[in-house]
């Protein structure tokens, strides 16, 4: 997992534009219609290649109360004002419901506000037969 996130940051900026780089703080969770660890502690970093597209790596105690390591990609192509919308894709580890190499793949929305440097994200990933439908909580700041 750490070799394919060290990867995929080397190759998402080996282009010519600027990256602005976000420190993520995670936090909480809610899970609906099952009880998990609602308390995701973890830290990441964000990197933004465009207003449409970045690239998240980090690592939090997930929801079954595991340490996970993830690689994400945020597509946010919806813009109203400091609000930001679209669909996230990747790869996290530390989940029951393995798939392959020890990861299993993860999906869903993002829905984003930025103000100046700070921003606040909620990501919603839909319910599957291990896991209940959650929305997280993020907190970043750009540098």
């Amino acid at each position: 997992m750490t070799r394919a996130i060290l990867m995929a940051i080397l190759l998402m900026g080996s282009g010519a534009q600027a990256v602005e780089y976000h420190a993520v703080a995670h936090g909480i969770s809610y899970h609906f219609g099952k009880e998990f660890n609602e308390i995701n502690p973890g830290a990441g970093i964000r990197f933004e290649y465009s207003e449409d597209w970045s690239l998240q790596v980090g690592a939090y105690r997930n929801s079954i109360d595991r340490n996970s390591v993830y690689v994400i990609a945020d597509w946010t192509p919806l813009h109203v004002g400091v609000f930001s919308a679209g669909l996230f894709g990747g790869a996290a580890s530390g989940y029951e419901w393995k798939s392959v190499a020890g990861v299993t793949g993860v999906v869903g929305g993002v829905a984003r506000a930025q103000v100046d440097r700070w921003s606040v994200a909620l990501r919603a990933a839909p319910k599957h037969p291990k896991s209940a439908a959650v929305v997280a909580l993020e907190i970043a700041y750009r540098f």
